[in-house]
C-alpha cells in the first residue's frame, strides 16, 4: 500500500514542505543507510535496488578510470608519471604527487626516495638539515637522514653554507677538537689547528682567539699574561737584578724595594712556590768574609720578605761568597753585578 511521506525542501532561501506519495515494494526490511541508499533507485514501483556500474580499471593500477579521471591521472598507464611507482601507491601509499615525477622537487624522482635512498618524497630536506636531499647524496656525500652526518655537534647545513667546514669529518682540521667544540664553545676557527697563529695549537691554547705573550712566563698556555716580578722552573736561579748592595753592606739599597714589593706580590698570587735566597759577593777582602757578607744578604732579603707576610717555611737562606762570579771583578761595574741576590726555585 503507498505511504504517504513529507519532504522539506530548502532552496534560494525559502523552505517547501512537498508531500510525496511512495510506493514501497514488497521488502521485509529496508537499510536506509548513505552506504546502502547509493545502491538504491526510486522509481514509480518504489525504492528497489538500482543497477550498479562495473568498475572499470583498464590499467589494473589499483584506481578506477572515474577516479583516475578525477585525479587528472592516465587512466590508461599504471605509472601516469613514470616514476616507477604505480599511481595507487603514490595516492594511497606514499601521499605523493601521481602527475608529478619528482613530487617535492628536490631533483630525485619519487621512486628514488622511497625505494632506493628512503627519503621523504613530499620533504626536499628530509632530515632538515639545511641542505636538499639531492645536495646531501650527489654533492656533499653527506647522510640525509642524519641532520648531523659527522655527529661534531654541527648541522649538515652549518657546516657547509656557514663554517666551510667538512660535514663528513668531526675535525676538519685536526687538531684534537671537534668542530663543534671550536665553533660553539671555544669560538675558534674550526679551518685551521691554530687560531690565534701564536704556535699553540687550539687543542692546547686556553686562550685559542688571542696570541700568547713570549715572555719567558707561562708560554705554553697560549695565553696573553704579564710576566710576575720573578717567576723561574724548578732547579733554575731568577736574579733579582734591581735589588743591589753597597760594597761591604748586607742591607739593599733602596731603590731595591720595587722589585723586593714585586716578589712579594708573586708569592703571594703562587703559595706553591718555595725557593732558597742566595747571597754572592765581589771579590774585595777575604774570602771568608766575604762568604758572610754574601749570607749576611740573602738573611736580609729573607727578614724583609717575611715581614712582609711571606711564610718562612718556603724560604731558607744560603751565601756562597765571591764564587759563581756573572761579572768581572776588574771593574767597579763587575764588582757591583757580582753584589747580587738570586731566588732559586726548590718547588
Amino acid at each position: 500500500m503507498p505511504t504517504k511521506f513529507t519532504l522539506l525542501v530548502r532552496a534560494a532561501g525559502l523552505e517547501l514542505l512537498l508531500p510525496i506519495l511512495f510506493f514501497l515494494a514488497p521488502f521485509s526490511s529496508f537499510d536506509f543507510t548513505l552506504a546502502a541508499m547509493q545502491n538504491m533507485s526510486l522509481n514509480s514501483k518504489g525504492l528497489e535496488p538500482a543497477k550498479v556500474k562495473p568498475r572499470v580499471d583498464k590499467d589494473g593500477d589499483g584506481l578506477s578510470d572515474h577516479e583516475e579521471k578525477m585525479l587528472g591521472t592516465n587512466p590508461r598507464s599504471p605509472d601516469s608519471d613514470k616514476d616507477g611507482l604505480i599511481d595507487s601507491d603514490e595516492i594511497n601509499r606514499h601521499h605523493t604527487n601521481p602527475t608529478q615525477a619528482d613530487s617535492d622537487g628536490d631533483g630525485l624522482s619519487d621512486f628514488e626516495e622511497v625505494e632506493k635512498y628512503h627519503t621523504d618524497p613530499n620533504q626536499r630536506d628530509s632530515d632538515r638539515d639545511g641542505l636538499e636531499d639531492r645536495v646531501e647524496l650527489l654533492e656533499t656525500r653527506t647522510d640525509p637522514l642524519r641532520p648531523d652526518s659527522d655527529r661534531d655537534g654541527l648541522l649538515d647545513g652549518e657546516e657547509v653554507l656557514q663554517y666551510r667546514t667538512d660535514p663528513r669529518r668531526r675535525d676538519s682540521d685536526g687538531d684534537g677538537l671537534s668542530d663543534g667544540e671550536e665553533v660553539r664553545s671555544l669560538l675558534s676557527n674550526a679551518l685551521t689547528s691554530d687560531s690565534d697563529g701564536d704556535g699553540v695549537a687550539d687543542e692546547l691554547d686556553q686562550c685559542p682567539n688571542e696570541l700568547e705573550t713570549a715572555n719567558g712566563y707561562e708560554d705554553n698556555d697560549g695565553c696573553p699574561d704579564e710576566q710576575p716580578a720573578f717567576w723561574v722552573e724548578i732547579g733554575q736561579s731568577f736574579l733579582l737584578s734591581q735589588v743591589t748592595f753597597a760594597e761591604g753592606q748586607t742591607q739593599p739599597a733602596p731603590q731595591s724595594r720595587e722589585q723586593l714589593d714585586g716578589v712579594c706580590r708573586t708569592l703571594r698570587e703562587f703559595p706553591e712556590l718555595a725557593f732558597e735566597i742566595r747571597g754572592y759577593a765581589d771579590n774585595t777582602g777575604e774570602a771568608a768574609q766575604n762568604l758572610q757578607i754574601s749570607l749576611a744578604r740573602a738573611q736580609a732579603v729573607y727578614d724583609y720578605l717575611a715581614a712582609a707576610g711571606i711564610s718562612r717555611e718556603r724560604m731558607r737562606c744560603a751565601g756562597f761568597g765571591e764564587a759563581n762570579a756573572i761579572a768581572s771583578n776588574s771593574s767597579t761595574e763587575g764588582r757591583a753585578k757580582n753584589r747580587r741576590i738570586e731566588l732559586y726555585r726548590l718547588h
